[in-house]
């Protein structure tokens, strides 16, 4: 009877509980060395893309150099690793910076290969070879590893990304001429061609915390979640 309640009782559940202990006190015992190994994989990854001739053509990992501009980086490390320069100071980035790049979070630049980044997540990783990304961009998706992440995963990936560039050359021998500008055009779409952001002017006043304020900022959340009540929405006929 007691292990049925356990399972039925609207009280707390024992095995979420058990499950929360027995994590926190791994964590206590080993997290250390997890979190070492998963900011490891990370940059293992990062100097494999990096070393690789055939995947320095289509791909990089976006540096903390490019994501953060200089006035918030004291310490002038721009990269945490660069084939020819070799390992960056990490610590030595978080101690000193204002901003600082998380390692274990890598932006793949994938301009390059004339791919958007929504295609490249679906049609080649997830489809083709069956790799789950959550963030994409227009010309990036964002790799994350974690403390369960292993070198058999980060290897599989590196392959892969390897296969994506063996891929991309064949193609690139079989185009004509035509096709050969389209993607020539397309690359440069997808690296130098960004749209704009769209103007923004300023929030309604009923979404601003002070209205004779001199600053533009404004409560989106609240403006945002007010669309999903139906007396505030208009429907507009196309006719």
């Amino acid at each position: 009877h007691e292990a049925y309640m356990t399972h039925t009782s609207t009280s707390p559940n024992y095995q979420i509980l058990a499950s929360m202990d027995v994590g926190r006190r791994q964590m206590e015992l080993e997290g250390f060395e997890f979190v070492q190994r998963q900011t490891d994989l990370a940059m293992a990854l990062r100097e494999a893309v990096s070393d690789h001739s055939l995947l320095r053509k289509y791909f990089r990992f976006i540096t903390a150099g490019e994501l953060i501009p200089s006035e918030y980086r004291p310490s002038g490390i721009e990269f945490y690793y660069d084939t020819e320069k070799g390992w960056a100071r990490m610590e030595q980035a978080w101690r000193q910076d204002e901003f600082v790049l998380e390692p274990s979070h890598l932006n793949l630049y994938i301009g390059l290969t004339g791919i958007d980044g929504d295609t490249f997540k679906h049609e080649y990783l997830m489809d083709k070879y069956g790799i789950q990304i959550n963030k994409t961009t227009r010309n990036t998706v964002l790799f994350m590893t974690n403390i369960g992440t292993t070198r058999s995963s980060v290897a599989y990936l590196i392959e892969i990304l390897v296969k994506i560039a063996h891929e991309l050359e064949e193609k690139a021998e079989d185009m004509s001429p035509l096709e050969k500008r389209l993607h020539t055009q397309r690359v440069k779409e997808l690296t130098f061609e960004n749209p704009p952001l769209p103007d923004f002017s300023r929030f309604h006043d009923a979404f601003r915390p002070n209205r004779d304020s001199g600053t533009r900022d404004g409560d989106l959340r609240r403006a945002f979640f007010m669309s999903y009540k139906d007396e505030n929405c208009e429907y507009i006929k196309l006719n």
